[in-house]
């Protein structure tokens, strides 16, 4: 799996690990806190209200805790500076979410997750793992994924406009001026609107 790594990709873990980064797996409620406050900061980049943190609750207590997925968590130190969510249901395993510190990008710490998380599905005895959706528009986080080898499917979606009964076109909203509204918010503010927008979203 490794030599199937982009050469990029495999500097990067060999970077982490010469950094002495510490790579944890956990099903726990404290790694899903640690993960959430990486969550917060990474959305808040990206112009994005997180989650509700009774969301991701709701995962570790009903999907992780019944060994039904992972986080790994690379650290520091003391300190998490990148994590990741893992799902695994028979022989299928999926990455579903992603976070770290900025700060500590130039240590390479999402290299070393992404390649601890697919080194335990393979222990497991994954047979695939699938890195779930990424937006055309959304160039680097596609690139990271092939990098680890990943062979990429365009998913094609059509949109039916019931008033006018007919298909219409549709854009690519990855990124539009309400990110940079987001990104000027402060967390708390990005926790209340993301607990007032989610439910409400499909």
């Amino acid at each position: 799996m490794f030599n199937r790594c982009d050469s990029a990709v495999r500097r990067g873990i060999r970077k982490a690990e010469a950094a002495g980064l510490q790579v944890e797996f956990s099903r726990g409620a404290e790694a899903m806190r640690d993960f959430y406050a990486l969550h917060c900061t990474t959305r808040q980049r990206h112009g994005l209200p997180p989650q509700p943190f009774r969301f991701l609750e709701n995962i570790q207590q009903h999907v992780l805790e019944q060994d039904r997925g992972f986080i790994v968590t690379a650290r520091h130190g003391q300190r998490p500076v990148a994590a990741a969510v893992f799902f695994h249901f028979g022989m299928q395993a999926i990455y579903k979410f992603g976070a770290s510190a900025y700060s500590a990008q130039n240590l390479r710490p999402n290299n070393l997750v992404m390649w601890s998380g697919l080194q335990r599905c393979a222990e497991l005895g994954m047979q695939s793992l699938h890195l779930g959706r990424t937006s055309r528009g959304n160039e680097g986080l596609r690139r990271f994924k092939l990098g680890f080898g990943a062979q990429e499917e365009q998913i094609s979606y059509a949109k039916y406009d019931f008033r006018k009964g007919c298909f219409v076109t549709d854009v690519d909203r990855a990124e539009t001026w309400v990110n940079n509204i987001f990104r000027c918010l402060p967390t708390p503010f990005l926790r209340l609107a993301g607990r007032m927008l989610y439910p409400h979203l499909s």
